[in-house]
């Protein structure tokens, strides 16, 4: 853990290496991930900046090397620093389009298109080019983050590598074809399977 839900919010942090994993967790023991947080990325600044309790859990998903600025050096800083502060404000709205894209894709896409989405998002987040589109990533933090159970997203995983479209590894999955999977976000509910 790097800090939980509810803890106060002292420190932004940047990711040299690893992966860091964005959740939440409800009572009954069910997960959801919110982002995946990968090596050049910040995370923490939505607390830091409003000063309220973390809204998230943050655990390291792999070894990591962080980057940490307390909040008592970070906040005169910005202040200080109007093109830092437009940068943050231009994160905090990448991030805002990135929820508002999640909850749209829970309302209206069924789960082709949701896992469709989240693997096209995942490769292009993560710069991922034509050749190299290996997402480290396991089929039970995809249904965290799609909303379905592990199993659903192993039988839709399993069809699209029938098609050649993504190829299952362990702990990783390799998208193959990104069109026919931007089809399907295109296409909506009914054509995909």
């Amino acid at each position: 853990p790097i800090f939980a839900k509810g803890d106060p919010p002292t420190s932004l942090f940047a990711l040299i290496s690893g992966t860091v994993k964005i959740s939440i967790s409800s009572p009954d023991g069910r997960n959801a991930i919110l982002n995946l947080i990968g090596p050049g990325e910040i995370f923490g600044e939505m607390a830091l900046l409003s000063n309220w309790v973390r809204s998230a859990d943050a655990t390291a998903n792999t070894n990591c090397e962080l980057f940490t600025i307390d909040r008592r050096e970070f906040v005169p800083f910005v202040r200080s620093q109007p093109t830092l502060a437009m940068k943050f404000i231009e994160l905090l709205c990448e991030r805002l389009r990135s929820t508002s894209d999640q909850v749209e894709q829970v309302i209206l896409q069924d789960l082709p298109g949701r896992l469709a989405s989240v693997l096209l998002r995942l490769t292009e987040r993560r710069k991922l080019t034509e050749g190299e589109r290996t997402l480290a990533i396991t089929q039970q933090e995809i249904s965290e983050m799609v909303g379905m159970t592990r199993e659903s997203i192993n039988k839709q995983l399993r069809a699209w590598a029938t098609r050649g479209w993504v190829r299952l590894e362990h702990g990783a999955l390799v998208v193959l074809k990104a069109e026919p999977l931007q089809a399907l976000i295109e296409a909506g509910p009914d054509d995909s399977d």
